[in-house]
């Protein structure tokens, strides 16, 4: 179908099942897609990718917090980016120099790619589970989610905070530059669902310990944000008063964080 996957001797493939964990949705049909893929059925490509998109994968970094640190293999002449679809199977790679790990969604980690001679390789070395992406097929998945999924203004997405909760941010503005944010200062124990906007707010300097300093307007760049791992809630509005913020920074043209 897509021509970049080299045939291989046919593996038993497990078929796609009904029962899927609430907690870990996308895990069966991403497993049963790996398992197909790896017995030279491309038609399950586009399988593939919708449910790799919906993870949450664990990379291992040399630095903490730093992706550009991540653990890269080489197959095939090219460098994979290498990627876990759960922690336990990150567990035996844990080694110097890779000794620290870090959760994000496939979403954002591939927004943070730019370059097309780089590949990625899921569950390395697994025998069942794991299957190495070659570089234009990687391609390819960025390409089909940045259409899929695009940025949204007026848009509300939760994002990870570093004590474990979870805070909110709208997309005030998109630009060739960048994007526009406003950060509230609400924390959620868990990932919201979905926000009642009315209760949002932003704590100035005199806020609680607890709480988060709000930003009327925020300029980040795209690759910036991609490391937010914020992730669509719903969508709203943006009304002129919150983009006062944006006018200012516009007129005095402003940059990027």
């Amino acid at each position: 179908m897509f021509g970049f996957f080299k045939k291989k001797t046919p593996k038993p493939a497990s078929s796609f099942t009904n029962k899927i964990n609430p907690a870990d949705p996308s895990s069966p049909v991403l497993e049963a897609a790996i398992v197909k893929v790896r017995s030279g059925d491309e038609s399950v490509l586009p399988v593939l990718f919708e449910a790799l998109s919906h993870r949450t994968v664990t990379l291992l970094l040399q630095e903490p917090g730093k992706i550009q640190t991540s653990l890269l293999l080489e197959f095939a002449g090219a460098p994979h980016i290498a990627v876990f679809t759960k922690p336990q199977l990150a567990l035996e790679w844990v080694k110097p120099p890779y000794q620290h790990t870090m959760e994000i969604t496939m979403a954002n980690l591939a927004a943070l790619i730019t370059s097309d001679t780089v590949g990625l390789t899921i569950n390395p070395d697994h025998p069942i589970f794991g299957l190495p992406i070659p570089p234009a097929g990687f391609k390819h998945f960025r390409d089909v989610l940045s259409a899929s999924c695009p940025l949204k203004e007026g848009g509300l997405y939760h994002f990870p905070n570093e004590d474990g909760s979870y805070g909110v941010l709208k997309i005030l503005k998109l630009d060739e530059g960048g994007v526009h944010i406003r950060q509230y200062s609400n924390k959620f124990s868990s990932a919201p669902s979905a926000v009642e906007e009315s209760t949002l707010y932003m704590a100035g300097m005199d806020r609680k310990p607890e709480e988060n300093l709000g930003m009327g307007h925020l300029p980040i760049s795209k690759n910036g944000f991609a490391g937010w791992r914020a992730t669509f809630v719903q969508q709203s509005s943006v009304n002129d008063e919150e983009l006062e913020g944006y006018k200012m920074w516009h007129d005095a043209k402003g940059g990027y964080f």
